[in-house]
């Protein structure tokens, strides 16, 4: 009983600190099961998986993005220029913003987002097959916040723009087919 109570609580205390190892661009604890994709928006069927989260950042790191909690608007990218891949948004398929259930890192190419959400910077019209219907929590970064829709080509119910959540509201929580960013 002491061995299991110990191997519990190890797993709670890694679920707790990865969340906050990206956030601190410290790499979090191993993924046990499922994949951990990188997505670009504008490519939702492209995209490579990796076996765990540390690979999947290691892949992002390693293509020059940017993962931040910038709060500054890309405005030369806006205009046409080149940007490096910009970090929008990783979605966890478990409450909590838990890697151990796998992950979908979406991101784009033109900076982080507007400060308004009058506009929609990025959009995703079809989540990865492998993916859809299955979010339950999110972390956004670059200034987004997310609009999450039950359907395809964001019909449905949606979530309306939110920050990071921890677990979904119910109608959307599994449920995501399309999302916008902004």
């Amino acid at each position: 009983m002491t061995g299991r109570m110990t191997g519990i609580r190890a797993v709670a205390a890694a679920a707790a600190f990865a969340v906050a190892g990206v956030l601190a661009g410290a790499a979090p604890a191993q993924a046990a099961v499922s994949d951990h994709c990188l997505v670009a928006v504008d490519d939702p069927d492209g995209g490579v998986c990796y076996a765990t989260f540390d690979e999947a950042r290691a892949a992002f790191l390693a293509m020059g993005g940017q993962i931040s909690e910038s709060k500054h608007p890309a405005s030369g990218a806006r205009a046409g220029l080149i940007s490096l891949p910009t970090l929008l948004m990783i979605g966890y398929d478990s409450t909590g913003q838990n890697p151990f259930g796998g992950t979908d890192w979406f991101y784009g190419y033109y900076g982080g987002c507007t400060t308004t959400t009058a506009d929609v910077d990025y959009q995703v019209t079809a989540i990865k097959t492998a993916w859809k219907n299955v979010i339950s929590s999110t972390t956004l970064f670059s200034n987004c916040w997310a609009n999450l829709y039950a359907d395809t080509n964001f019909g449905g119910s949606s979530t309306g723009y939110q920050g990071s959540k921890s677990s979904l509201s119910a109608a959307l929580n599994n449920n995501a087919e399309s999302i916008r960013f902004s």
